[in-house]
């Protein structure tokens, strides 16, 4: 399932120059993931002791998204951990399942909650290291 996903360059988002736009495409993107994937990831999730293939399928997803998360917040951000916290598919289902909210909604929310914790002057990651896989 994973292999016919379209993923996000996180080349290009970190490319986006103006803090709060780069923002509002990673979120956009991330959500998308989270929204196609939903159903799989939560059933990986649960079977990830069973099967090593699922868990490795599921870590690499997460790991994808800890690359966009990182276009946002480098590792060093004091802002990190609750941006990837907040950005976890798990926070995502959970938001739209029990908290009712539509795919929209929950975008919306995450940008408005994490607007605050970006600075025009963070010096975001970048572009990720030409050599490192950029997805799952």
């Amino acid at each position: 399932f994973s292999e016919r996903q379209a993923f996000p360059d996180p080349v290009a988002l970190a490319g986006i120059e103006d803090p709060g736009a780069r923002l509002d495409a990673v979120v956009t993107e991330i959500c998308r993931l989270h929204e196609s994937m939903m159903g799989y990831a939560w059933l990986s999730e649960r079977e990830r002791d069973s099967s090593p293939v699922l868990a490795g399928e599921l870590d690499g997803y997460a790991g994808f998204v800890e690359i966009l998360a990182g276009v946002i917040f480098p590792p060093s951000s004091p802002a990190a951990p609750f941006a990837r916290g907040l950005l976890h598919h798990l926070t995502y289902r959970a938001l739209r399942l029990p908290g009712g909210l539509s795919p929209g909604e929950v975008r919306e929310r995450l940008v408005t909650t994490l607007r605050p914790h970006v600075s025009a002057g963070d010096d975001p990651v970048g572009s990720p290291e030409p050599t490192q896989e950029t997805r799952p």
